[in-house]
């Protein structure tokens, strides 16, 4: 009985390893490795960020965003690790008289395998502008429509799984890798946010009527969002050019602790996820260059009057151009 116990393990660690050579062979069929290769890429980059805060007692959506400079730096990445550096490149910011000054730093970390990937993103932006302040009866650049006081920190964590055994995420969007010929694949993303939200007043300015429904001290708060979302990606191969769209839609519970009235209320409510991202360029054996486009935006609906419903977006736009060695 022993030994046909031996022989049953033993004739299924055999298969097992047939089935992963038979699969690591036909990913290396339709992929080319530069992991071991060092990549180096210089950036010109555009940060975007939008906070949007829904009142649905008087029907009002109020938008601020970042008065951001262009970025110039570099991503290096070596054995599937990429990590960013940047730096802003002064005077490409809209005026500081009518848009305010935006103090930030942003951090992203990357690691690709053949099956899954990791992001990890750390922003910290302070302070924002009111976008269209004219709706509310403002105008650009006044007390109300600049808010310096406005600081708004991330911490965001994706994970996806590659469902395919031949298609290659990395290839698309770190350059790891160069696939061979067009295909796609179903993707499935792990996600976590962490959003720090403060002022040093109501995030929902008085119109000039002077009625702004019961969240007149709102300033923000704490909110931990976990989610799952599906997605498709498939990449659209010519020679050594590609263009590969993705996009994951999904949801889950966050956990939103809100300052109103200068008291905590907590509750767990739904949130709604959409991952976008598109790149596109020349991927050779030395060199690349492109573009790439990216866009996280977490949705959290209340259904409470009393507690507002809030829209955080980040992203990016990206022109790269690098070498292998």
């Amino acid at each position: 009985m022993k030994k046909v116990i031996f022989l049953f393990f033993l004739f299924n660690l055999i298969l097992i390893n047939f089935v992963i050579a038979d699969e690591k062979k036909k990913y290396e069929d339709c992929n080319l490795n530069f992991k071991n290769s060092w990549i180096v890429r210089p950036v010109i980059q555009l940060s975007a960020v939008a906070l949007r805060i829904d009142d649905f007692t008087t029907d009002s959506e109020y938008e601020y965003v970042p008065n951001v400079n262009f970025n110039t730096g570099a991503r290096v990445s070596y054995l599937g690790i990429e990590i960013l550096f940047k730096t802003k490149i002064k005077g490409t910011s809209f005026s500081e008289e009518e848009f305010g000054k935006t103090d930030y730093f942003d951090f992203q970390f990357s690691f690709y395998k053949q099956k899954f990937g990791v992001d990890f993103i750390y922003q910290n932006y302070k302070g924002f502008y009111l976008n269209e302040p004219g709706e509310y009866g403002f105008s650009r650049g006044d007390v109300n429509s600049l808010r310096p006081d406005i600081e708004l920190t991330t911490v965001g964590f994706n994970g996806f799984y590659v469902f395919s055994d031949t298609f290659s995420f990395s290839a698309a969007y770190k350059l790891f890798e160069r696939q061979k010929k067009s295909q796609g694949s179903f993707l499935l993303m792990a996600s976590f946010n962490y959003h720090y939200l403060k002022s040093d007043r109501s995030l929902l300015p008085t119109p000039i009527n002077g009625e702004n429904g019961t969240l007149i001290d709102y300033r923000g708060g704490e909110y931990i969002s976990i989610g799952m979302a599906p997605g498709y990606a498939y990449s659209y191969i010519y020679k050594n050019y590609f263009i590969t769209p993705g996009l994951f839609l999904g949801g889950g519970i966050m956990d939103k602790v809100d300052e109103i009235e200068k008291k905590n209320k907590e509750r767990f409510q739904p949130f709604l996820k959409a991952n976008a991202r598109l790149s596109l360029g020349f991927n050779g054996n030395r060199y690349v260059y492109g573009f790439t486009i990216f866009g996280d935006n977490v949705f959290s609906h209340s259904f409470s009057s009393k507690i507002p419903s809030i829209n955080i977006f980040s992203g990016y736009a990206e022109f790269f151009a690098g070498i292998r060695f």
